[in-house]
């Protein structure tokens, strides 16, 4: 009996004793936990997942990258590669490889491959961010550890590229961002590219190595050498320089060899996006004075072994430098710089053959919207075009003895013009103003109508004078202007006086006792003791 109640009670005390070592055991591991432990600890586990996307961008390309009007386009190589990053998961990334079969495409590309992330899984509405990299650089490249792109994209500061598909293959920026489940990029250019077209236009020859600087503003953006080469006849200094499509130009110019800075961009300040942005320009630019060539070239002093035929005697792209005219050859159009006054006149001609000699029966040669017959005449900026008038009157029927003036104009050869200018033609009266107060310097407020345009010692036409000196002796390499007998025509008319031809007069003396200009109608249309002063615009 008494054996059998001890062991009832040990069986009665089993459940208090599981508890207590229960208990025991658990206050064992707290304290396991509570003490320090030594060595690495474990990281979080590295998980992949297959991953594949398709990409696009605009239209495809024939080859590995070209230029439609102001876009480029990048055609995917063997070897590109799509660099995914999440930001707000720096855990995730991955490299994708472009599948075989789909070189070539610039839209509708798959790149596949797998991604890295530690932690949850990616959800589908994760926003990730592609990047490519590849064989032709593309601005950025693979570390040696397969996990990271280098840096930020670094635009040459010391180079240039030699042709824009040359700078869109090695200086791309192309990202796009999207969501883990969308599973497709649109990939968007981060890079803009200056495509610089200097036309030398000062004698430099061919293979001649210069130094070309690109500045934004204070800050220089590429200092490089360029050699000048010899396209359609010309002899250019062809480059591309790379920038962020962030850029924004303000002052920017670009600098060629000694010459002076030629600004471009704009007279504001112009924000870049990922294009091409082509900048065609002349250097040295024209300055009022310069000489101008046979073969199109100017310079502010005389270039051995070229033929000077004018001085450049008024700037601008406006309608008085025929801005926009299709030239001779019908099929270019002129993107004008300025108007060249020729060295030599013509000399002893009539404007138009009188009726009574057999000449033309109509007395209008022109619609009425080319008459001038007041101050507010001379100063339109419409209708001023005598490239337009010239031409008129040069091909209509008898030409050559019915509109002597504008036919010898017209042909003149005496001195040859450039096939890249308009060629000689007789300029309207508002034309010579803008010669008149261009190179010669008058105010254009002190134009009159009929009256002598006042200018002490006829200062003007010496000023003009002056500038064709750099040419040579007087009488021989030039023409002077300023005599007192001589008379210009303009291939403007006049209602006044049965429409009359509006002439261009030094005098010496008006009946005030002043000298000066007299710009006025001419009624003897057919005096045969006028002149003519050929234009052209370049």
């Amino acid at each position: 009996m008494n054996t059998m109640k001890t062991i009832h009670k040990i069986l009665g005390l089993l459940p208090t004793l599981v508890a207590a070592l229960m208990l025991i055991a658990c206050s064992s591991e707290d304290n396991t936990t509570e003490t320090p432990q030594t060595g690495t600890p474990q990281t979080d586990e590295v998980k992949t997942i297959n991953y594949s996307v398709t990409v696009s961008q605009s239209g495809d390309a024939q080859t590995r990258a070209t230029v439609d009007a102001d876009m480029k386009t990048l055609r995917f190589a063997s070897g590109d590669k799509l660099f995914i990053t999440s930001d707000s998961r720096a855990d995730l990334r991955g490299y994708l490889t472009l599948n075989d079969g789909d070189e070539g495409k610039a839209s509708g590309a798959t790149f596949t491959g797998t991604l890295e992330y530690t932690g949850a899984d990616p959800s589908d509405d994760l926003g990730v961010k592609a990047t490519l990299v590849g064989t032709a650089n593309l601005g950025f490249t693979i570390s040696s550890d397969g996990k990271a792109i280098e840096g930020d994209i670094v635009y040459p500061s010391t180079s240039f590229c030699s042709t824009v598909n040359d700078a869109v293959e090695k200086y791309s920026n192309l990202t796009g961002t999207s969501t883990y489940g969308a599973r497709s990029f649109s990939l968007t250019q981060g890079t803009a590219f200056l495509n610089f077209s200097l036309t030398m236009k000062d004698g430099t020859a061919t293979a001649t190595d210069i130094t070309a600087t690109v500045k934004n503003g204070e800050t220089t953006l590429s200092t490089a050498t360029v050699t000048t080469a010899t396209v359609s006849s010309d002899v250019m200094a062809n480059f591309v320089l790379p920038v962020a499509a962030t850029t924004t130009l303000d002052g920017a110019t670009v600098t060629v060899g000694s010459h002076p800075a030629i600004s471009f961009g704009g007279t504001s300040a112009k924000s870049l996006t990922g294009k091409v942005y082509n900048v065609a320009r002349w250097a040295p630019a024209p300055t009022l004075g310069d000489l101008f060539y046979s073969d199109g070239c100017y310079s502010s002093t005389g270039i051995d072994g070229k033929t000077a035929i004018g001085v450049i005697a008024y700037l601008g792209t406006d309608a008085f430098t025929e801005n926009g005219v299709t030239l001779r050859d019908n099929s270019t159009t002129l993107q004008s710089h300025g108007l060249v006054l020729c060295l030599k006149d013509i000399v002893n001609v009539k404007w138009r053959k009188s009726q009574s000699d057999g000449g033309p029966p109509t007395v209008d040669d022109f619609s009425p919207d080319a008459y001038v017959n007041d101050t507010g005449d001379l100063k339109r900026t419409t209708n001023v075009s005598g490239y337009a008038n010239t031409k008129l009157l040069a091909e209509k029927q008898d030409a050559e003895s019915n509109y002597p003036a504008a036919y010898q104009a017209w042909n003149f050869s005496v001195l040859t013009a450039p096939a890249t200018t308009t060629g000689w033609f007789m300029p309207t009266i508002q034309q010579w103003v803008k010669i008149l107060t261009g190179l010669g310097g008058m105010s254009e407020s002190d134009i009159v109508w009929m009256l002598p345009w006042h200018d002490p010692s006829l200062t003007t036409l010496h000023n003009l004078e002056a500038a064709m000196e750099k040419a040579g002796a007087k009488g021989t390499a030039y023409d002077g202007m300023s005599d007192s007998d001589r008379i210009y025509w303009s291939s403007s008319e006049s209602t006044a006086g049965g429409s009359a031809d509006i002439t261009v007069e030094p005098i010496e003396q008006d009946n005030d006792g002043q000298q000066g200009l007299l710009i006025t109608y001419d009624s003897k249309r057919d005096y045969e003791n006028c002149y003519v002063r050929p234009v052209l615009a370049f």
